[in-house]
Protein backbone atom coordinates (compact mmCIF):
# COMPACT_ATOMS: atom_id res chain seq x y z
CA UNK A 1 0.00 0.00 0.00
CA UNK A 2 1.26 3.54 -0.70
CA UNK A 3 0.43 6.08 1.03
CA UNK A 4 1.10 8.61 -1.33
CA UNK A 5 -1.62 6.67 -3.78
CA UNK A 6 -4.19 6.37 -1.33
CA UNK A 7 -4.44 9.80 -0.52
CA UNK A 8 -4.45 10.95 -3.95
CA UNK A 9 -7.60 7.84 -4.00
CA UNK A 10 -9.11 9.88 -0.89
CA UNK A 11 -8.92 12.92 -2.74
CA UNK A 12 -10.19 11.90 -5.85
CA UNK A 13 -13.07 10.02 -4.06
CA UNK A 14 -13.88 13.39 -1.88
CA UNK A 15 -13.46 15.78 -5.46
CA UNK A 16 -16.29 13.04 -7.37
CA UNK A 17 -18.44 13.50 -3.78
CA UNK A 18 -18.39 17.48 -4.07
CA UNK A 19 -18.78 17.29 -7.73
CA UNK A 20 -21.97 14.82 -6.95
CA UNK A 21 -23.03 16.98 -4.40
CA UNK A 22 -23.08 20.09 -6.62
CA UNK A 23 -24.38 18.42 -9.36
CA UNK A 24 -27.58 17.25 -7.15
CA UNK A 25 -27.46 20.93 -5.77
CA UNK A 26 -28.12 22.55 -9.19
CA UNK A 27 -30.65 19.69 -10.10
CA UNK A 28 -32.96 20.27 -6.85
CA UNK A 29 -34.58 23.29 -7.03
CA UNK A 30 -34.00 25.62 -4.72
CA UNK A 31 -35.93 28.50 -3.51
CA UNK A 32 -35.95 31.49 -5.95
CA UNK A 33 -34.98 34.25 -3.47
CA UNK A 34 -34.12 36.17 -6.74
CA UNK A 35 -37.83 36.09 -7.80
CA UNK A 36 -38.96 36.70 -4.48
CA UNK A 37 -37.02 39.85 -4.13
CA UNK A 38 -38.23 40.62 -7.71
CA UNK A 39 -41.83 40.47 -6.73
CA UNK A 40 -41.11 42.40 -3.72
CA UNK A 41 -39.31 45.25 -4.84
CA UNK A 42 -42.37 45.20 -7.98
CA UNK A 43 -45.35 45.41 -5.81
CA UNK A 44 -43.46 48.30 -3.94
CA UNK A 45 -43.41 50.23 -6.27
CA UNK A 46 -46.59 49.95 -7.50
CA UNK A 47 -47.14 51.03 -4.49
CA UNK A 48 -45.05 54.19 -4.59
CA UNK A 49 -46.61 54.77 -7.92
CA UNK A 50 -50.25 54.78 -6.90
CA UNK A 51 -48.55 57.08 -3.43
CA UNK A 52 -47.51 59.65 -5.78
CA UNK A 53 -50.58 59.52 -8.07
CA UNK A 54 -53.03 59.62 -5.36
CA UNK A 55 -50.55 62.58 -3.18
CA UNK A 56 -49.94 64.52 -6.31
CA UNK A 57 -53.99 64.39 -6.49
CA UNK A 58 -54.35 65.43 -2.97
CA UNK A 59 -51.43 68.36 -2.85
CA UNK A 60 -53.55 69.67 -6.46
CA UNK A 61 -57.10 69.66 -4.68
CA UNK A 62 -55.68 71.78 -1.46
CA UNK A 63 -53.77 73.57 -3.74
CA UNK A 64 -57.24 74.50 -5.35
CA UNK A 65 -58.74 75.16 -2.15
CA UNK A 66 -55.85 78.05 -1.17
CA UNK A 67 -56.23 79.87 -4.27
CA UNK A 68 -60.30 79.92 -3.81
CA UNK A 69 -59.85 81.39 -0.82
CA UNK A 70 -56.94 83.50 -1.84
CA UNK A 71 -59.29 84.82 -3.94
CA UNK A 72 -62.56 85.18 -1.79
CA UNK A 73 -60.50 87.25 0.95
CA UNK A 74 -58.87 89.79 -1.49
CA UNK A 75 -63.11 90.12 -2.53
CA UNK A 76 -63.54 90.24 1.38
CA UNK A 77 -61.44 93.00 1.83
CA UNK A 78 -62.84 94.50 -0.73
CA UNK A 79 -66.23 94.34 0.86
CA UNK A 80 -64.64 95.60 3.98
CA UNK A 81 -63.30 98.88 2.06
CA UNK A 82 -66.70 99.26 0.40
CA UNK A 83 -69.77 98.39 2.74
CA UNK A 84 -72.17 99.98 0.93
CA UNK A 85 -71.64 98.21 -1.74
CA UNK A 86 -71.31 94.76 -0.24
CA UNK A 87 -74.76 94.37 0.86
CA UNK A 88 -75.57 95.21 -2.86
CA UNK A 89 -78.09 98.23 -4.18
CA UNK A 90 -81.19 98.87 -5.80
CA UNK A 91 -81.23 102.96 -6.09
CA UNK A 92 -78.53 105.66 -6.43
CA UNK A 93 -80.14 108.42 -4.89
CA UNK A 94 -83.81 108.49 -6.74
CA UNK A 95 -82.58 106.13 -9.54
CA UNK A 96 -82.80 102.25 -9.46
CA UNK A 97 -79.49 100.67 -10.67
CA UNK A 98 -81.71 99.31 -13.85
CA UNK A 99 -82.69 103.10 -14.78
CA UNK A 100 -79.07 104.14 -14.14
CA UNK A 101 -77.78 101.68 -16.38
CA UNK A 102 -80.27 103.07 -19.36
CA UNK A 103 -78.71 106.22 -18.74
CA UNK A 104 -76.66 107.11 -21.43
CA UNK A 105 -72.95 107.69 -20.11
CA UNK A 106 -71.41 110.37 -23.06
CA UNK A 107 -75.10 112.45 -22.01
CA UNK A 108 -74.23 112.45 -18.29
CA UNK A 109 -71.78 115.01 -16.62
CA UNK A 110 -68.94 112.99 -15.58
CA UNK A 111 -69.50 115.04 -12.22
CA UNK A 112 -72.79 113.96 -11.25
CA UNK A 113 -72.97 112.36 -8.23
CA UNK A 114 -74.99 109.66 -9.03
CA UNK A 115 -72.95 108.33 -11.97
CA UNK A 116 -69.97 107.97 -10.13
CA UNK A 117 -71.65 105.96 -7.40
CA UNK A 118 -73.00 103.91 -10.07
CA UNK A 119 -69.54 103.28 -11.84
CA UNK A 120 -68.38 102.25 -8.70
CA UNK A 121 -70.74 99.93 -7.89
CA UNK A 122 -70.62 98.68 -11.07
CA UNK A 123 -66.95 97.83 -10.66
CA UNK A 124 -67.16 96.20 -7.25
CA UNK A 125 -69.56 93.83 -8.47
CA UNK A 126 -68.02 92.99 -11.56
CA UNK A 127 -65.18 92.22 -8.95
CA UNK A 128 -67.73 90.07 -7.00
CA UNK A 129 -68.84 88.06 -10.21
CA UNK A 130 -64.93 87.84 -10.99
CA UNK A 131 -64.16 86.66 -7.39
CA UNK A 132 -67.21 84.15 -7.61
CA UNK A 133 -66.34 82.82 -10.81
CA UNK A 134 -62.61 81.99 -10.01
CA UNK A 135 -63.81 79.99 -6.89
CA UNK A 136 -66.84 78.43 -8.62
CA UNK A 137 -64.29 76.97 -11.23
CA UNK A 138 -62.10 75.56 -8.33
CA UNK A 139 -63.94 74.62 -5.97
CA UNK A 140 -67.40 73.37 -8.31
CA UNK A 141 -69.31 70.75 -6.59
CA UNK A 142 -68.56 71.66 -3.03
CA UNK A 143 -71.88 72.78 -1.53
CA UNK A 144 -70.29 74.86 0.98
CA UNK A 145 -69.02 77.56 -1.43
CA UNK A 146 -72.27 77.31 -3.57
CA UNK A 147 -74.43 78.26 -1.26
CA UNK A 148 -71.84 80.90 0.07
CA UNK A 149 -71.80 81.94 -3.77
CA UNK A 150 -75.24 82.09 -4.12
CA UNK A 151 -76.10 84.12 -1.26
CA UNK A 152 -73.30 86.85 -2.14
CA UNK A 153 -74.24 86.97 -5.27
CA UNK A 154 -77.87 87.22 -4.34
CA UNK A 155 -76.82 90.88 -2.93
CA UNK A 156 -76.48 92.66 -6.30
CA UNK A 157 -80.07 91.23 -8.29
CA UNK A 158 -80.77 94.55 -9.25
CA UNK A 159 -77.56 94.82 -10.94
CA UNK A 160 -77.98 91.66 -12.81
CA UNK A 161 -81.59 93.13 -14.37
CA UNK A 162 -79.02 96.19 -15.66
CA UNK A 163 -78.46 96.82 -19.54
CA UNK A 164 -74.79 97.04 -18.15
CA UNK A 165 -74.63 93.45 -17.40
CA UNK A 166 -74.67 90.55 -19.53
CA UNK A 167 -75.19 87.00 -18.59
CA UNK A 168 -73.68 85.34 -21.70
CA UNK A 169 -70.46 86.74 -20.46
CA UNK A 170 -69.84 83.78 -18.34
CA UNK A 171 -69.76 80.17 -18.58
CA UNK A 172 -72.82 78.11 -18.66
CA UNK A 173 -71.99 77.43 -15.12
CA UNK A 174 -71.76 80.44 -13.98
CA UNK A 175 -74.30 81.70 -15.44
CA UNK A 176 -76.75 78.84 -13.93
CA UNK A 177 -75.39 79.58 -10.38
CA UNK A 178 -76.32 83.57 -10.92
CA UNK A 179 -79.50 82.35 -11.71
CA UNK A 180 -79.68 80.70 -8.38
CA UNK A 181 -78.49 83.78 -7.13
CA UNK A 182 -81.27 85.04 -8.00
CA UNK A 183 -84.20 82.49 -7.43
CA UNK A 184 -87.34 83.63 -5.41
CA UNK A 185 -87.20 87.49 -5.72
CA UNK A 186 -90.37 88.80 -7.59
CA UNK A 187 -89.08 92.88 -6.64
CA UNK A 188 -86.86 92.90 -9.75
CA UNK A 189 -88.28 95.51 -12.16
CA UNK A 190 -86.43 94.92 -15.68
CA UNK A 191 -85.97 92.41 -17.59
CA UNK A 192 -82.42 89.91 -17.28
CA UNK A 193 -80.41 91.18 -20.43
CA UNK A 194 -79.28 87.64 -22.16
CA UNK A 195 -77.52 89.67 -25.51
Amino acid sequence: MDPINDELRNTNQTLESIDGNIARLIKKPMFPWALLFSAISLIASIFAICYSVWSGRESFKEQQKTQAYSYWQNFLALAVQYPEFANGKDSVGNFSICDISKFDRYSIQRNDSIYKVYVKYAWFVSNALGAAEIVWNLQKGDPAWENTLKQVLGFYKGYYNSKAFLLTDYSNDMQDLIRKSMSGDSTNRCPLYNR
